[in-house]
């Protein structure tokens, strides 16, 4: 799904101050990248140390997407591997994940370090980043694992889009769109529809105020996309959203 941040037929008023309001952020793109930049790499970087920065599918298209390989040079990230990849042990370096925090990616980062038969450790030390908003569960699953002691950072981004353009954006989900004018939206998919949605306002630090067409096949999909949406926003106490 694809989705402009441009606003509708709300006012010339509404729509002007929108407009100041993405340009203030220097547009998705650049929002993106400095959330990147100051909340992920800055903090981590010591000069002369390097790091290796390990990603899934849509960590992969954010990274593309936003920086180049001199950005991350520069801050001391000398390989990207991919979370699903077979990859050989450094464990002289410290990994950097870029993830969303889904079951599956814990399961990979916790083999990386050796938890499960026949897996060994590959890093040095974890510092995790995630796309979204980190379920309860999976805190105390990382607190009581054996990579525990190897965990020194935990945090939650809130960048689960791509910004395409200045105003925008994409879910990367190619099937949405079929989903949802067919009536297959699940309950777990709109779920994760509704925390990337989240994660996009916390970026641009907007309250969320959704227009779409309302058809008698849709109304109810639209009313729990509404009620997720304001429901998440609550958890997310990096943004004003207002």
């Amino acid at each position: 799904a694809v989705v402009s941040t441009q606003s509708g037929n709300y006012g010339r008023d509404a729509e002007l101050e929108q407009s100041k309001s993405v340009m203030a952020h220097g547009g998705l793109k650049d929002a993106a990248r400095k959330i990147i930049m100051e909340d992920v790499f800055r903090p981590l970087h010591n000069k002369g140390e390097w790091k290796v920065l390990v990603v899934d599918s849509l960590g992969r298209k954010i990274i593309s997407t936003c920086l180049k390989m001199k950005d991350m040079l520069d801050n001391g990230i000398t390989i990207i591997e991919h979370l699903s990849m077979v990859r050989q042990p450094l464990t002289y370096l410290d990994a950097v994940y870029f993830v969303r925090p889904s079951q599956d990616n814990l399961l990979k980062i916790r083999s990386d370090f050796g938890e499960f038969e026949n897996s060994g450790r590959l890093y040095k030390a974890a510092h995790l980043f995630f796309t979204e908003i980190i379920p309860d569960q999976m805190l105390i699953e990382l607190a009581k694992s054996d990579m525990a002691p190897f965990i020194q950072t935990v945090k939650e981004v809130h960048l689960a889009f791509l910004p395409i353009e200045e105003r925008v954006f994409s879910l990367d989900n190619p099937t949405a769109y079929n989903d949802y004018y067919g009536g297959k939206l699940t309950e777990q998919k709109l779920e994760e529809i509704a925390e990337q949605l989240v994660t996009v306002c916390a970026t641009l630090d907007e309250a969320p105020c959704p227009k779409v067409r309302i058809c008698h096949s849709n109304l109810d999909c639209v009313k729990d996309l509404a009620k997720k949406v304001q429901a998440k926003k609550k958890k997310v106490p990096t943004a004003t959203l207002r």
